[in-house]
């Protein structure tokens, strides 16, 4: 039981960063179009 639980945890964590870092990724490049009027 507790390793569904820690599996769990970790699925909702990698999640979070995956929307992050896609997050980040769309205001480095929005950052590098303005730049690059």
């Amino acid at each position: 039981m507790d390793d569904f639980f820690t599996s769990m945890k970790i699925r909702e964590r990698v999640k979070h960063d995956i929307a992050l870092d896609k997050l980040s990724v769309k205001e480095y490049e929005d950052s590098f179009r303005d730049s690059g009027k």
